[in-house]
């Protein structure tokens, strides 16, 4: 577990397949994993079977690393610039090919910001599944890294109500009224605004501030 991937006794190919595995993690499909490390499924299998010699992988099905601290060291030896740039090209590559939003919105959490339309989309549509499923909490942190890519101007009204919505389900009621005033201080529609002024007064009636409601 302690050797680095540059140091092992093995071709481009394994390596490359052991950085594309340390990126996208366990259970991902072989030909996803090929599609990322650039390979045919051939070399895809001959690369597998290259690095379970070396155990550094385990044989079988689904294709993994022997143990979490051999998956660390080969993720550790990567930089990390080329890590931020390895997960956002993870993300395009697993939304190509039918991921579970979430699973691309996970990627884009360890991506550089660069004021993306298309990464501030796709974690939001992450934020809304998890919070679709009861995850106030996953949906908030999602939220957090779309507002630090950072959206155009005209959509940060928008990101910064989604976000106060979801800390407000996370019970995190002072957070969601400062996002909620900020949503409706850059709302320049009134109807919007008014809309928004009433989720801010349910959030401070929660919060025991009636009088400021």
């Amino acid at each position: 577990p302690t050797r680095r991937s540059s140091d092992l006794p093995l071709g481009p190919e394994p390596v490359r397949l052991a950085r594309a595995l340390a990126i996208l993690g366990p259970n991902v499909h072989p030909s996803q994993l090929g599609e990322f490390a650039n390979l045919s499924p051939d070399s895809v299998v001959a690369a597998a079977d290259a690095l379970a010699r070396d155990s550094i992988l385990a044989t079988g099905n689904p294709v993994d690393f022997v143990h979490p601290l051999v998956r660390e060291a080969v993720y550790g030896d990567m930089s990390a610039m080329q890590c931020a740039s390895e997960h956002k090209r993870a993300a395009h590559v697993l939304e190509a090919n039918g991921a579970h939003v979430e699973q691309v919105a996970a990627h884009l959490q360890a991506s550089e910001c660069e004021s993306d339309p298309w990464a501030v989309a796709a974690l939001r549509k992450g934020a809304a599944a998890a919070l679709a499923r009861g995850a106030p909490e996953s949906a908030a942190t999602l939220l957090t890294r779309a507002r630090e890519e950072p959206p155009h101007e005209d959509e940060l009204a928008s990101v910064d109500a989604d976000l106060a919505r979801a800390l407000g389900n996370a019970g995190r009621l002072t957070e969601a009224a400062t996002l909620f005033r900020s949503a409706i201080d850059r709302s320049a529609n009134d109807s919007t605004r008014l809309a928004l002024a009433l989720e801010l007064i349910g959030i401070l009636a929660r919060a025991g501030r009636g009088r400021e409601a």
